[in-house]
């Protein structure tokens, strides 16, 4: 009998394990378990508390709990940026991960670029193979074959492979929790009105009509998934200012959108009105931004209340506008400075606060590279409307803002300055503007006072009466109890010349002496 016979060699059992069976095999120490009764809340509050706590310690949790690990994960999923000309990387390693495929914020950056897809190169054709599985897998065939297809945009055709478009389409097919979207878009070319002449009629319609954010099959998906669109402001001089004007009123699911102005703005052949604003909007929309307003700002926050009268967004709490400027400048340029501006912007924002119950928010800016302050809108248009354009020119040298510089009542409301007030406000620039403003500042007993005595005693004429320039010479200007103005003149002799003359006459006199003694 052979001692060994591999014929007689029974085969091993192989047990199948699962990937987690550490998890209950090992206990975990006891600076590593999870607090009691944690695990007994639900998912959702779970999520919750994970965005809050460190990669680190999620990483932790991940590995102590099978329960805690989905949360973990799903909270390590970070909003993605996507390089220039990393669309198809991107793609490719999520291919390959589907861990990674449940991300849900993506940003593009400068997705719309001239030089966009000539970096890209072509995929490879094992990549192409894996990627058709995926989509026919997921949507089916008939999907695959509409991306694949040839579709001509603007000068050029776009060939599937080597476009961005392409690869946008398979990402949200193969991530479908994509629900988040930021990119910036290719700007036109400067809109003139030669510029406008000199163009063929089709691509004057394609300015003329609201057109879609991309080409066919990728703007349909977009429609049904995106909650949260952003498309920034061009920060890049080279590129313009001119937007395609967009129409957003397809997107079913959108609730927050953020645009620059421009979108809004159509761009027309007819010199007297080169720009026309209109809004269409999708009926669930709940929060507009709308950024680097402009000249059009008035007309975009009458066009949104009259969206919400027809029933197009009626869903819209909150409007915030993004301005340049100061909050001053901010609001010179939305009413021009004219009172009946003024009071119909305010009906405006009542009529939406009241009826619709959409706040309007102005973010504005004291520099250049400052940060953005809110502020609300209709108080400060109720400051900006007791203020007279003389007293606003005089904010205006002080580089201060209408609220900080109005006078108030007791209660805090804004008021209009009286006759005295306003001639110590706009007489004493060297004056604290904090101390002028005061509610318990009392004109007629500061007006003698000697820091508010007139230091420019030599400037004739009122102010407010528009004789600031009239007057004689040697005329000072003092005010009464009552705030008129009179002139005091200084005395002089019975020829009307002033009292130093006659010793000018005696000295030459004297001269013409002495030069008769000398001959």
């Amino acid at each position: 009998m052979d001692l060994y016979n591999p014929t007689n060699k029974t085969a091993k059992k192989v047990t199948v394990r699962d990937e987690l069976w550490y998890l209950d095999y090992y206990e975990a120490p006891w600076h590593l378990k999870p607090p009691p009764r944690i695990l007994e809340l639900p998912n959702e509050i779970l999520a919750a508390i994970a965005q809050f706590a460190t990669n680190r310690d999620l990483c932790h949790l991940s590995l102590v709990s099978r329960r805690m690990r989905d949360v973990a994960q799903s909270a390590l999923l970070k909003p993605a940026r996507i390089p220039h000309n990393g669309i198809r990387k991107f793609v490719e390693t999520l291919a390959d991960r589907p861990d990674l495929r449940l991300i849900k914020e993506v940003d593009l950056g400068d997705f719309g670029c001239d030089q966009h897809d000539a970096g890209l190169g072509e995929c490879a054709p094992e990549m192409l193979e894996k990627l058709e599985r995926l989509v026919s897998d997921i949507k089916g065939d008939e999907q695959w074959s509409k991306l694949i297809k040839e579709q001509k945009g603007g000068d050029y055709y776009k060939t599937y492979g080597t476009d961005s478009s392409f690869f946008l389409a398979v990402l949200l097919i193969i991530a479908p929790n994509i629900s988040t979207l930021s990119v910036e878009l290719r700007p036109l070319a400067n809109m003139t009105t030669t510029r406008l002449v000199s163009l063929s009629s089709p691509e004057i319609w394609m300015l003329q009509v609201h057109g879609r954010l991309f080409d066919e099959p990728l703007t349909h998906l977009l429609e049904d998934r995106l909650e949260e669109l952003t498309i920034p402001a061009n920060t890049s001089c080279f590129k313009g200012d001119h937007l395609r004007n967009i129409s957003f009123i397809n997107f079913n699911t959108l609730k927050r959108l953020n645009v620059p102005m421009n979108v809004f703005v159509h761009h027309s052949i007819d010199a007297t009105n080169p720009t026309e604003l209109e809004i269409r909007l999708p009926q669930k929309l709940e929060y507009l931004k709308i950024q680097a307003c402009n000249r059009l700002a008035f007309e975009c926050i009458s066009s949104l209340l009259d969206c919400l009268r027809e029933g197009q967004v009626s869903k819209l709490r909150q409007v915030d506008l993004s301005f340049q400027g100061c909050l001053r400048s901010s609001l010179v340029l939305l009413c021009h400075g004219e009172a009946p501006r003024i009071d119909k912007l305010r009906r405006i924002l009542r009529a939406l606060a009241s009826d619709y119950r959409c706040k309007v928010t102005a973010y504005t800016r004291a520099y250049l590279l400052s940060k953005y302050e809110a502020s609300d809108l209709l108080s400060e248009l109720d400051t900006y409307a007791n203020i007279p354009s003389s007293e606003a020119w005089m904010i205006a040298t002080k580089d201060e803002q209408f609220g900080d510089a109005i006078m108030r009542k007791r209660d805090g409301t804004p008021r209009e300055r009286t006759k005295a007030e306003r001639e110590l406000f706009c007489r004493n620039q060297h004056i604290s503007t904090a101390l002028l403003s005061s509610p318990t500042f009392d004109a007629t007993a500061w007006k003698k006072a000697k820091p508010f005595e007139n230091p420019f005693p030599f400037i004739r004429g009122d102010f407010f009466d528009g004789s600031f320039f009239r007057g004689t010479k040697y005329t000072k200007m003092s005010f009464d109890e009552k705030g008129k103005s009179r002139k005091c003149k200084e005395k002089s002799g019975k020829s009307g010349r002033s009292p130093r003359s006659p010793k000018r006459g005696v000295r030459k006199s004297l001269e013409g002496r002495i030069s008769d003694l000398i001959i």
